[in-house]
């Protein structure tokens, strides 16, 4: 007799899901401030804000998870001359950045701490948060306020809460930005291209397409593959992986393995499923959005490392089922 799996179901947050609401509507302002002013970005349609994510994907089985949001714009054409009009974007989306950035930081409280990287806008915001999640109290000055304070700035990460006074939690949210520019592949797949200290230090990713070809794979295999998806993270967590990028190395590891081996939720569906990775170089993963290959792309690129040491803990998981 075949031993069934474990049901894990993905976490739901009203606090989060008000964050995630208030930090897209802050973004929102902060560009709507800079288009006025704008020679480059004259259209509404020219910009576009959106979740692309665990959380949107319906497959975090913690709070405390990373949240990226994408800001797509689509700059004019400023030159003939393909490597002279990546330059000027590139400056473009820089200069944009760092207006972004600026904004942020005065409409930001003293709860929250900003910083850059090459590619994105981080932010960490803590507070204290009332046991009913309708209040916040600030973990500084002690003052009870609505949740409504605007303190968010750019991927939104909800930290575990940890018992502090009677009847509170400091809730803990880094968040992160990431801006580009509308960007089309020679396979007419659009994606967004960011760009990092020099013109030819960029990385393209394709959220769209990921979100598109995640929830295909899933009705594909009648929601099994997502199981797994909740099933491997869950042993992640235990195993105390908490690197950023182990979610979404267990997604693109799953998405890799044919339909034909999701036809069940057990510890023989498991075995199949473990048996193809096993097999599977990795030379020839792909990311979910099928544009690069997950270990080797210059523009997006996994750990090798992070994927065995996953496995291992995958396998050693299964060794103890009974």
């Amino acid at each position: 007799m075949d031993i069934c799996l474990p049901n894990i179901s993905p976490i739901k947050s009203d606090i989060l899901e008000y964050f995630r609401d208030e930090y897209k509507a802050l973004i929102d302002e902060c560009f709507e401030e800079i288009l006025q002013n704008s020679n480059d970005i004259k259209y509404s349609k020219d910009y576009r804000s959106y979740y692309v994510d665990q959380y949107e994907l319906h497959n975090n089985i913690s709070e405390n998870i990373v949240n990226t949001i994408f800001v797509e714009l689509k700059l004019p054409k400023y030159s003939s001359d393909q490597d002279q009009n990546n330059k000027i974007i590139a400056e473009k989306l820089k200069l944009i950045n760092n207006k972004i950035f600026n904004l942020l930081i005065h409409k930001s409280d003293k709860d929250t701490l900003l910083w850059h990287d090459q590619y994105s806008i981080y932010m960490t915001y803590c507070q204290e948060l009332s046991s009913d999640n309708n209040t916040a109290q600030s973990k500084f000055d002690g003052k009870k306020n609505k949740v409504k304070k605007r303190g968010l700035a750019a991927k939104i990460l909800f930290g575990k809460e940890q018992n502090t006074t009677e009847g509170t939690t400091i809730g803990v949210f880094n968040c992160q930005l990431i801006i580009g520019v509308s960007f089309r592949n020679k396979n007419y797949k659009y994606g967004l291209k960011t760009f990092g200290n020099s013109v030819k230090d960029f990385k393209v990713n394709y959220p769209v397409v990921t979100l598109e070809n995640y929830v295909c794979k899933n009705y594909e295999t009648s929601d099994i593959f997502e199981k797994y998806v909740l099933l491997f993270k869950h042993i992640a967590i235990k195993a105390k992986i908490t690197n950023v990028e182990s979610g979404d190395l267990i997604e693109m590891m799953l998405y890799n393995v044919p339909n034909g081996c999701f036809t069940e939720y057990s510890k023989l569906g498991l075995m199949r499923i473990l048996n193809y990775i096993r097999n599977y170089s990795f030379a020839d993963y792909k990311t979910i959005d099928e544009q690069n290959y997950a270990f080797s792309s210059i523009h997006k690129e996994y750990s090798v490392i992070n994927a065995k040491e996953i496995l291992k803990y995958i396998e050693r998981y299964y060794l103890n089922l009974k």
